[in-house]
């Protein structure tokens, strides 16, 4: 689960964010699309603390001490990184390696080839933020951050000195441009998407103040639901080269396909229920999603989803 680490922050900008009232309610429009089932999966000795599809097309995982870089066969390719204690990454459009180490409260930055590029200790303001939980960027220097404890999604940036002081971009407070106890976040042209797990909703908010929202998934007020289009704590989310928006929840235990504009597409979910999600990842087209999960003896499986046309010979280890 990402959710792990602690940092203190100095030095923060205030939000100017626009808080909007919440949006007219309409009637939801149904699009047709097939719906993904399962079709493989592989099991790990080791939880699995994030995971995400490359834009390079390869499978990350992310363990409890390295990252490492798998075909979509799932055998491994050779790249690994070790780490003392990671919390989460991401990979960027540009295909550097962005890593939450909880072990020393540090953003580490990697090459596409696994050779550090800087360790900028993030340190900021008063009071502590609390634990952070995810990471995206937008490969032009700047990196997004959730902290689900203080509901916190904060934008950093660097430059030849160093890390400037954080801005916030969103956090707890009235209309939907707020985030409650956020989860996943996920960087795409300019919007970063974040999972509101407490709010039941996923954001789409520009990356610079004022912050604006661009799209808004989930009910019209902060309640969970099992309903399609609705979500229980949406912990990850993730975008395929179309647009489509994929949302992975934690209670339901189910991910979700949106259009671009936000309306549902469909539904899917394991097989196995006793299975405890953790990230989602989407090819670049949208043929395949992967959704990583914990099983409750502590052990990693990530399993693939296709669309029925593309079913194979089924499951496999």
């Amino acid at each position: 689960m990402k959710r792990m680490g602690f940092i203190l922050l100095v030095g923060m900008v205030a939000c100017t964010g626009r808080k909007y009232p919440m949006p007219t309610i309409v009637e939801q429009t149904v699009i047709t699309d097939s719906t993904y089932i399962r079709t493989a999966y592989w099991d790990f000795d080791k939880a699995i603390r994030d995971f995400q599809v490359g834009p390079d097309g390869l499978i990350y995982i992310l363990f409890e001490d390295s990252l490492k870089r798998y075909y979509q066969s799932m055998q491994e390719e050779g790249f690994a990184l070790g780490f003392a204690n990671p919390v989460a990454f991401y990979i960027s459009s540009d295909r550097y390696f962005y890593v939450l180490e909880m072990a020393d409260s540090s953003i580490r930055i990697f090459d596409y080839d696994g050779n550090q590029v800087a360790v900028e200790n993030v340190y900021a303001i008063t009071p502590a933020t609390g634990a952070y939980t995810s990471i995206s960027a937008d490969g032009d220097g700047n990196f997004f951050v959730t902290y689900m404890d203080s509901s916190l999604l904060l934008k950093f940036s660097r430059d030849s000195v160093g890390l400037r002081p954080p801005q916030v971009l969103a956090e707890r407070g009235n209309g939907i441009i707020n985030v409650k106890l956020p989860w996943g976040t996920h960087y795409r042209n300019g919007v970063v998407f974040v999972a509101s797990s407490g709010n039941h909703w996923v954001e789409g908010l520009t990356d610079n103040p004022p912050v604006e929202n661009v799209i808004h998934l989930g009910g019209l007020v902060p309640e969970p639901s099992d309903s399609a289009g609705r979500f229980d704590t949406p912990m990850d989310v993730a975008l395929d080269s179309y647009g489509a928006i994929y949302v992975l929840e934690y209670e339901n235990r189910r991910f979700q396909k949106f259009s671009p504009s936000g309306e549902f597409v469909m539904v899917s979910s394991s097989p196995d229920s006793t299975l405890i999600p953790v990230a989602i990842g989407v090819t670049v087209l949208g043929e395949d999603v992967f959704v990583a999960y914990n099983t409750p003896d502590g052990r990693g499986r990530v399993e693939k989803y296709n669309k029925p046309q593309r079913i194979g010979e089924g499951d496999e280890q």
